[in-house]
C-alpha cells in the first residue's frame, strides 16, 4: 500500500508541474500578446498623428504657393503692358513645389507641379503630396470691328470658302486661301500683308485655352455635387414619383425622379437625383438651391425648371420636336452638362454660362427647331446646329456644323466652322460673327450681318490665373 501511496504521490507532483509549466507558457504568451497588441496601437497612433500633422503642413505649403502665384495677377493689373507667363508662374513656384516636378505646356498655358509636406509621429514619417495645375487664360473682348461698313462679319484664321448665294454685309479676314465663289461682300476684304484699307486686323482668338479653363471651372462645379451627395451618408435612397403636386422644405435625394404630366415639385434647399430625372409635359420644378442629376436627363412637351444652378453628370434631352412651339425652359443661373445634349423643338436657357462637356447637338434637319440661350455657351467639342439660334457668345472646341433658319444672332468662336442657311425661299439671317483658328466654309442661302462697329480689341494677353489642387497622395 505505501508503494502504491508513494506512486500517486509523485504523479500528482508531476502532473501538477506540468500544469504550472502549461500556465507559464499560456501566461508569456498572453503578456506577449499585449505587449504587441500596445506596441501595434502606438505604431497606429504615430500612423495617424504623423498623417495629421503633414495635413497640416501641405496645407500651410498649398496656400503659401496659391498666395504667390495668384500675387502676379496685381502685378499685371499695375502694369496694363505685361502678361502673365509661364514662367512667372514657375518662378513664384519653385520654392514650395518639389524639384523636378514642374511641367508646362505652352499650348495650354498650364503649369503643373507636386507640393509635398513631411509629417512625423515618434518613429513615423508620412509624405504627403498634391499636384497643383495653374491655368493662364483671358476672357476675348469685342471683336474687333474695324470701320467703314460696321465692323467685321467672318474671320479665318486659316482657308474661308464663300457660296455664291451668301451676302456678308461687313469686313472680312481670312489668313489662308479665300475662295469667294461670287459671293457678295458688302465691306472690306482684309488679308495678311495686303491691308489697303483702314480696317483694323483682328486680333486671335485661343479657342482652346478658353474651353480648357472654362472646364477647369465647370468640373469643380460639379465636384461639389458629389461633395454634397458624400457629406448626407449612407442612407437609403428611394425613388420619386410625382403625379401631381410635392414638396420638401429641406435639401432631399432620391434615386430616380419622374413629374408626370401636369405635376410639380418644390424644394427648399437642394435636390440630389443620384439616378435618372424625367419630366414629362407642362410638369415643373422649383428650387430655392442647386440641382444636381447624376444620371440622364430627359424633358419632353413643355417644361419648366427654376434653380441656381443645374448639374447633369451625364447626357441631357431636351425637348420634342411634336410638340408645338413650347418645350424646354430652364430658368438656371448657370448649366451644367458632362455628356451629350440633344435638344428638340423649343429650347430657352435663361442662364449666364452654360457648358456642354461633349457634343452639342441643337436640333433636327427638316423640323422645328429653337434654341435662345441670354448667356454664353460653351462646348467642348462639336456643335451640330439645325434650325434657329440666339446665344450672346459661343466658344466651340472643335466643329461647328449645319444649318440655319430665321432670324439668328450670336457670336460663333470655333475651332473650324461648316454652316449655311434655309432654300432659296427662305434665307437665314445671321446678325453677329463667325470666327475659326482653321476653316470658315460658308454653304448656300445664308446672310451675315456684321454687329454695329465698336472698340478695337485689346491684345489677347494671359492676364488671369486659375489655381487647382487635385487629389492627395500619402507616400
Amino acid at each position: 500500500m505505501s508503494l502504491r501511496y508513494s506512486r500517486e504521490k509523485g504523479y500528482a507532483l508531476v502532473s501538477v508541474l506540468f500544469l504550472i509549466v502549461i500556465l507559464f507558457v499560456i501566461g508569456t504568451i498572453v503578456m506577449t500578446n499585449v505587449t504587441n497588441s500596445q506596441g501595434m496601437v502606438n505604431v497606429s497612433g504615430d500612423i495617424v498623428a504623423a498623417q495629421a500633422d503633414g495635413e497640416a503642413k501641405l496645407m500651410i505649403r498649398l496656400s503659401e504657393a496659391k498666395a504667390a502665384i495668384l500675387a502676379l495677377k496685381n502685378e499685371v493689373d499695375e502694369d496694363e503692358e505685361e502678361e502673365i507667363t509661364l514662367e512667372m508662374v514657375e518662378r513664384a513656384a519653385a520654392p514650395f513645389v518639389d524639384p523636378g516636378s514642374a511641367v508646362t505646356d505652352e499650348d495650354k498655358l498650364l503649369y503643373t507641379g507636386i507640393v509635398s509636406a513631411k509629417g512625423q509621429s515618434g518613429s513615423i514619417t508620412q509624405t504627403l503630396q498634391k499636384k497643383i495645375e495653374v491655368t493662364l487664360y483671358y476672357e476675348p473682348e469685342e471683336p474687333s470691328e474695324g470701320g467703314g461698313t460696321g465692323g467685321y462679319a467672318v474671320v479665318s484664321q486659316g482657308e474661308l470658302n464663300l457660296n455664291k448665294t451668301t451676302t456678308v454685309k461687313g469686313n472680312i479676314y481670312a489668313v489662308g486661301n479665300l475662295n469667294r465663289n461670287e459671293a457678295n461682300i458688302i465691306g472690306d476684304v482684309v488679308r495678311p500683308g495686303s491691308n489697303e484699307t483702314n480696317t483694323l486686323t483682328p486680333s486671335h482668338v485661343n479657342v482652346v485655352t478658353i474651353i480648357a479653363y472654362k472646364k477647369v471651372e465647370a468640373d469643380n462645379k460639379n465636384s461639389e455635387g458629389s461633395h454634397l451627395k458624400d457629406s448626407l451618408g449612407n442612407i437609403d435612397i428611394s425613388d420619386l414619383e410625382v403625379n401631381n403636386s410635392d414638396s420638401f422644405d429641406q435639401t432631399v435625394i432620391f434615386n430616380d425622379v419622374t413629374l408626370h404630366s401636369g405635376a410639380s415639385l418644390e424644394v427648399n434647399g437642394d435636390l440630389l437625383i443620384n439616378g435618372d430625372l424625367q419630366m414629362e409635359t407642362d410638369s415643373m420644378i422649383n428650387i430655392s438651391g442647386n440641382l444636381y442629376v447624376f444620371g440622364e436627363m430627359k424633358t419632353t412637351g413643355k417644361t419648366q425648371i427654376h434653380s441656381n444652378q443645374l448639374i447633369v453628370d451625364s447626357e441631357a434631352k431636351w425637348g420634342d420636336s411634336n410638340s408645338g412651339l413650347n418645350d424646354t425652359t430652364l430658368s438656371v443661373g448657370y448649366i451644367y452638362v458632362s455628356g451629350n445634349v440633344i435638344s428638340k423643338g423649343r429650347v430657352q436657357l435663361n442662364s449666364d454660362q452654360v457648358w456642354f462637356g461633349s457634343d452639342a447637338n441643337l436640333g433636327e434637319s427638316g423640323k422645328f427647331t429653337e434654341v435662345i440661350i441670354f448667356g454664353d455657351m460653351y462646348i467642348r467639342n462639336n456643335m451640330n446646329i439645325y434650325g434657329r439660334l440666339i446665344a450672346k457668345n459661343i466658344y466651340v472646341g472643335s466643329n461647328s456644323n449645319g444649318n440655319l433658319n430665321g432670324s439668328c444672332q450670336f457670336k460663333l468662336y470655333s475651332e473650324y466652322i461648316a454652316i449655311g442657311g434655309g432654300s432659296s425661299a427662305t434665307y437665314a439671317e445671321l446678325t453677329g460673327y463667325l470666327y475659326s483658328n482653321n476653316r470658315v466654309n460658308i454653304n448656300s442661302y445664308l446672310n451675315i450681318n456684321a454687329l454695329e462697329s465698336g472698340s478695337e480689341q485689346e491684345e489677347d494677353r494671359p492676364t488671369k490665373i486659375l489655381f487647382d489642387e487635385k487629389n492627395m497622395i500619402i507616400r
